[in-house]
């Protein structure tokens, strides 16, 4: 049918005498007929094959009198209905009943088996007690088949009032008369005359199944600890979910099903139309593509399919990108976790792990593999396609930065993913059932399965990549006018300079007296850390389609690293010069236009800005504490102090605006190049600061001083704004 394939519909048993069978037929197979352009080659078929059986039951035997010798025929007929039936000689399995078949020829409603030549007992004779037999073979009309899809059963009730076919058997005996008074011989052959036999008459009665189809629940996998099997190591490191739908488990709406010819790779087509008569009198019917939509609730459902070899094929998106629904309408495709008002970002999901009958499909069991799935549940039976997974495996990744603009394109695909192939037969009934069937029972007619259930699809969050980032004063170096240095040291050391308060340790405070103030330098030296929070992922197509997180030989994976490829750094003060302290860090001098939006390069544009382009892998903390998970990069930034009046400082603040992996998995949680400064809405994990406070000296109870600037300094830091005011606290 659908892929050119024969296909063998499960039958009711042979059998020889009056009686009536019943036998259903499936709605769309009966309408892909009738689809307009259809070439006869590639109709669906129904044959009905009769098996017609002569015994020589003869009992006129008389002792020492007449023996009867043999049964011959002389001629062999099947009359049939030609409204429903029409002989036929195509299609058939067996070599010894296809040449029995091919011996009968029709002319009008009477179909003749050829007796001589045939090599049967039929022409040679039937010896008493023998039994002969031939098949004859019919095809259903294509008329009778629209019918029985159309007409009601009154209608149809009426047409089974008649057989549709009986066998009539023509033929002699030939006896032997003993008679030992006869002059010369006392052994005689006698032929009797002609007789006619005719067959009791076997009817089908043809209904309609219920709609053909393939059905299943598309979930958000939750991440589990440990894995079942072979792979039951501990997991809580990783985000794998174990491939199956459980009930407390959310479901996933507005994913696209389309149901794909495997020979072509072309949507295929569903026929759910009602039937209609042209002014020709032929039925005809309609056929749209096999695509629907997940519902609210999870479940998808694909009707009215015919025989073939497909495959099942899921997308998934943001809801930027269009697809074209069974009406012709744009519909976009935005999937949604159930519970969540917004679609997912695609780019961070991906198909989950293999664990049903799908891992073990393949091209042997194109016809089975999925009958297991209808018995074990709601199993994930996709995978990503193999351009996906190849695309965010590629080595050549590490080389691809995760900017603000690169993130920015990856929010507009879609993903795909797709089954195994699956050959589906006209039952969804596996070969080996049928024959044990017909084997314990030869009457019984094998269940019709009308729903394969359980092709279902399930997506899971990516191993969530999380870069942290901190920003520490690690030295201030302050030179007068006149060359003197009196401050040049880490702010955390007590011994520094008394003219130094430590506030925590991205925040220290600076008190000079006023004349010293004016051509002084300051020399602040930064130091950024960055620290490598994921959770473990592994680039390779084992673990992303089965969680193997092992090689061939059974040895552990070694997790990806994440490289920090830019950091920038801003600070309140444009005159102020950045030096590179760190051999692990140089400044960009590209264009920034990747990195950011125009909005946050309008809004930061009055602060000093500077790139640095760090290029460090870091594995995850939870793989090894003891190797490096964390990366530090240092700078200084040169200030020339030309204003005694308020209160003096810098206020610096850093971002990670780029990184790279193997997998192209961008920050889980933060939003690369989204910062601006001053704007807590936008401070994000990977976002950091640190303050320099400068205040003229006052020279009464400076410790009272420090601490309680100190305390709204907290404050202030949390709120990411300086505001602290001169006072004088006196002894009571």
């Amino acid at each position: 049918m659908e892929d050119g394939t024969k296909k063998t519909q499960s039958t009711v048993a042979f059998q020889q005498s009056a009686k009536r069978f019943t036998q259903a037929l499936y709605p769309s197979d009966i309408k892909y007929n009738f689809v307009e352009g259809r070439q006869d080659a590639d109709k669906f078929k129904v044959y009905v094959v009769y098996r017609i059986s002569v015994t020589n039951n003869t009992t006129h035997n008389l002792p020492d009198l007449y023996k009867e010798t043999a049964l011959q025929l002389t001629s062999l007929t099947e009359t049939f209905d030609s409204y429903r039936y029409e002989l036929n000689k195509d299609d058939i399995d067996d070599n010894d009943r296809a040449s029995e078949i091919a011996k009968w020829n029709s002319n009008g409603n009477i179909a003749t088996y050829k007796i001589d030549g045939s090599g049967k007992k039929f022409e040679t004779g039937l010896y008493k007690g023998e039994t002969e037999s031939t098949y004859i073979q019919f095809k259903v009309t294509d008329q009778f088949l629209g019918d029985i899809a159309h007409l009601s059963q009154e209608e149809k009730d009426k047409i089974y009032e008649n057989s549709p076919c009986f066998a009539k058997a023509n033929g002699y005996h030939w006896y032997t008369r003993y008679d030992k008074n006869w002059k010369d011989k006392n052994e005689y052959n006698h032929r009797t005359k002609d007789n006619d036999e005719i067959s009791g008459s076997i009817g089908i009665i043809w209904t309609l199944a219920a709609n053909r189809k393939i059905s299943g629940v598309v979930f958000e996998d939750s991440k589990v600890d440990e894995l079942e099997g072979e792979n039951s190591t501990s997991r809580k490191d990783e985000r794998i979910g174990n491939g199956k739908f459980d009930n407390e488990e959310k479901t996933v709406s507005d994913v696209i099903v389309s149901l794909m010819d495997a020979e072509t790779k072309s949507v295929a087509k569903k026929y759910n139309g009602d039937l209609t008569k042209g002014e020709d009198g032929k039925w005809r019917a309609v056929s749209k593509d096999a695509i629907v939509k997940v519902e609210e609730n999870g479940n998808y459902e694909i009707p009215d399919i015919v025989p073939g070899r497909y495959y099942l094929k899921f997308t998934y998106g943001n809801g930027e990108t269009e697809y074209t629904d069974i009406n012709g309408n744009k519909v976009n495709i935005a999937t949604k976790i159930n519970g969540q008002e917004n679609p997912i970002k695609s780019y961070l999901y991906k198909s989950t792990i293999l664990t049903g009958a799908a891992n073990n499909a393949n091209s042997e069991n194109e016809k089975t593999w999925f009958l297991q799935s209808i018995e074990e549940g709601a199993y994930s039976v996709a995978l990503d396609v193999d351009s996906v997974i190849n695309y965010r495996l590629d080595d050549n990744n590490i080389n691809t930065e995760l900017n603000y603009e690169n993130t920015k394109n990856l929010t507009s695909s879609t993903i795909s993913a797709q089954s195994p192939n699956m050959n589906l037969q006209f039952e969804y009934i596996s070969d080996t059932e049928i024959d044990a069937n017909l084997i314990n029972d030869p009457t019984k007619v094998n269940p019709l399965r009308t729903n394969c259930t359980g092709m279902s699809f399930g997506i899971i969050e990516r191993p969530h990549v999380n870069i942290t980032l901190k920003k520490t004063i690690k030295n201030i170096k302050l030179t007068l006018q006149n060359g003197t240095t009196i401050i040049n040291g880490n702010p955390n050391d007590e011994t520094v300079s008394p003219n130094v308060a430590r506030i925590n340790d991205s925040n220290s405070k600076l008190e000079l007296d006023p004349t010293y103030i004016y051509g002084s330098n300051a020399i602040v030296t930064y130091t950024l850390s960055a620290h490598n929070e994921s959770e473990l992922d592994y680039a390779s197509e084992k673990y992303y389609k089965y969680g193997i997180n092992t090689d061939d030989s059974g040895n552990p994976l070694e997790p990806i690293e994440t490289k920090v490829t830019k950091i920038i750094d801003y600070i309140n003060n444009q005159n102020a010069s950045y030096d590179n302290q760190s051999e692990n860090v140089i400044f960009y001098r590209g264009e920034k236009t990747d990195y950011f939006s125009e909005e946050v390069i309008n809004a930061n544009k009055n602060y000093k800005q500077e790139i640095f382009m760090p290029d460090v892998g870091l594995l995850p903390e939870c793989y090894d504490r003891e190797r490096s998970s964390t990366e530090e990069y240092e700078f200084t930034v040169n200030n020339l102090l030309s204003n005694s009046d308020g209160i003096l400082g810098w206020e610096s603040y850093s971002e990670i605006i780029g990184i790279s992996n193997i997998t192209l998995t961008p920050q889980y949680e933060c939003r690369s190049g989204s910062y601006i400064v001053g704007n807590k809405d936008t401070q994000e994990a990977d976002t950091a600061n640190a303050t320099v406070s400068i205040y003229t000296s006052t020279g009464e109870n400076k410790n009272l001083m420090i601490y309680c600037i100190s305390g709204a300094a907290l404050i202030i830091v949390a709120c990411g704004v300086i505001l602290i005011k001169k006072f004088v606290i006196k002894n009571k």
